[in-house]
C-alpha cells in the first residue's frame, strides 16, 4: 500500500504506524483478549477481512518537492496460525465479502 501523510499531523501518524508494525510482531491487545488464538493486525477492506496480519516493511520518504507531506509505504503478509480457527476466519470473510456483494446489488 502507498499512501501519504500530510498536514502538522504527518509525524504523529509517522510514529503511529512505526508504533503498529512492531505491534504487529510482538502482539496486540487482541492477542490477549483471545489468549493468543488472533494475533497481529486485523486488516478490513471492501473485499475482505483478514485478522493475523503484519507489517513486513514500512518506510517513509520526504522531498524537498512535498515539503509538508511524507510518502509512506506499507507492505503487508498474512501470518494465520496452523489450525481451525484460521480456517473458520478466512470462511467468515469470504462470507461477509459475499454478504457485502450481495447487499450492494
Amino acid at each position: 500500500m502507498n499512501g501519504l501523510l500530510v498536514g502538522a499531523e504527518r509525524y504523529a501518524w509517522k510514529l503511529l504506524l512505526e508504533t503498529m508494525a512492531e505491534a504487529s510482531k510482538r502482539g496486540t491487545a487482541i492477542q490477549s483478549y483471545t489468549k493468543g488464538a488472533v494475533t497481529g493486525l486485523i486488516l478490513i477492506t471492501s473485499m475482505t477481512i483478514r485478522t493475523d496480519m503484519q507489517i513486513q516493511s514500512l518506510s517513509f520518504t520526504a522531498s524537498s518537492g512535498k515539503r509538508d507531506a511524507l510518502d509512506v509505504t506499507i507492505s503487508l503478509a498474512h501470518m494465520p496460525r496452523p489450525g481451525i480457527l484460521a480456517k473458520l476466519l478466512d470462511i467468515a470473510s469470504v462470507g461477509v465479502a459475499a454478504l457485502a456483494d450481495w447487499g450492494g446489488n
